[in-house]
């Protein structure tokens, strides 16, 4: 190959390799049309429908949508209290919002090495980046790939937050620095417990 395609040379696959391929059915198209023409389309009755049938399906007292990944992990990481000089511990094989929610918040993240086999975050190559500014963890289930939350901690350092890639906090509050409610934390900055 001459010339790489970006500067005019052949291309190397003659159809797009598309990022995904989403599966759109007919249910789908009537369900954004009915929130659409409803009154609320933002907050509307079909969000609290979906929060709690997501909050049903895994086991927890409540739950809360939001408008993409970035923005979860953006609240998990404000849930969890992050703040200047903390550090939170995460995969370097993600996408570049994990890293970006905990900068958001003026903290650092901290990279920790990945499991060869799972390609997820390695429990021991946490406890090794771990310092006393370490106040969160955040894996992320690669691929499909579950993290091995019950066999293999992924909070092996005592922290006050504890971040899956679906954004949804667990993890202990401390006497100093508690995590807010859910509820609170769809509420806003303006409801941020003190810290």
């Amino acid at each position: 190959m001459d010339k790489l395609a970006l500067f005019g040379g052949p291309p190397v696959r003659a159809r797009l390799l598309p990022y995904a391929h989403h599966t759109i059915e007919a249910d789908d198209i009537a369900a954004v049309s009915e929130a659409l023409a409803s009154d609320l389309i933002t907050q509307g009755s079909a969000i609290v429908r979906f929060e709690k049938a997501l909050a049903a399906r895994g086991g927890a007292r409540h739950a809360v949508a939001f408008t993409n990944g970035t923005a979860a992990l953006h609240a998990a990481c404000w849930a969890a209290g992050l703040g200047a000089s903390d550090e939170a511990i995460t995969t370097p094989l993600t996408f570049a919002a994990t890293a970006n929610a905990v900068v958001y918040q003026g903290a650092w993240p901290v990279f920790a090495d990945i499991d060869a086999a799972t390609l997820n975050l390695d429990p021991d190559a946490v406890k090794r980046a771990a310092t006393p500014r370490t106040r969160a963890v955040l894996s992320v289930d690669f691929a499909g790939l579950p993290c091995e939350y019950d066999t293999s901690p992924a909070c092996p350092v005592s922290t006050t937050g504890c971040c899956r890639s679906r954004a949804s906090t667990a993890g202990p509050s401390s006497p100093t620095r508690r995590t807010p409610s859910a509820a609170r934390t769809a509420a806003g900055p303006s409801a941020r417990s003190p810290t």
